[in-house]
């Protein structure tokens, strides 16, 4: 399917005001891209992949094929709509099988929850971490980052996303600060 010309939206900017269609064919299109997008946001959440592999939906090359499909996401003028945008990059990891078949273990969907959080959590504020230790008194104390550590510091290159395929091979040297999904042993588990 070519998707320049199935795409279902053109001429955003131009044209008559929302929810005045001269024809139906234009409201089912619009209606179509509404739910096209929800559906790709969708994916910037770990527990509904986890969900989605579960019920087997990966497994199926329709669903797979329609992933595929939805890159159109990726074009300017449609990226412009979203507004989750890890969905982008959970897309794109959708489409390496090793990535889909992990999501269906609740360690895998955790942990690649826990490092999204983590991405969101000190993304602005990398030069500014602070982490609370507790002390020998019991007292929590906040840490400020120094840069000097050698340490991971959630947020930093350190941890950074890397996909590794079947067999060792990486799939992906895209490194996405805060965010760990495999290491470089073809594993996506987390560490142990």
């Amino acid at each position: 399917m070519d998707q320049e010309a199935s795409s279902p939206l053109t001429g955003a900017s131009s044209g008559p005001p929302p929810n005045t269609f001269t024809t139906e064919d234009e409201y089912e299109q619009l209606k179509r891209f509404q739910i096209e997008l929800e559906f790709v946001q969708c994916l910037s959440n770990p527990w509904y992949l986890h969900h989605l592999a579960q019920q087997q939906y990966f497994n199926q090359d329709s669903f797979v094929r329609y992933l595929d499909y939805l890159q159109y996401f990726r074009k300017p003028e449609y990226a412009k709509y979203i507004i989750y945008p890890h969905c982008l990059h959970f897309l794109t990891l959708l489409q390496h099988k090793s990535f889909r078949d992990h999501l269906a273990k609740q360690d895998t969907a955790t942990f690649v929850h826990e490092r999204q959080y983590y991405h969101w959590q000190y993304l602005r504020n990398q030069d500014k971490v602070v982490r609370m230790e507790v002390m020998p008194d019991g007292s929590l104390q906040e840490i400020k980052n120094e840069g000097t550590s050698s340490e991971f510091v959630p947020g930093t290159n350190a941890g950074g996303m890397f996909v590794s395929g079947s067999e060792g091979q990486s799939m992906s040297n895209t490194i996405v600060p805060g965010v760990v999904v495999g290491a470089p042993n073809g594993s996506i588990a987390p560490p142990s």
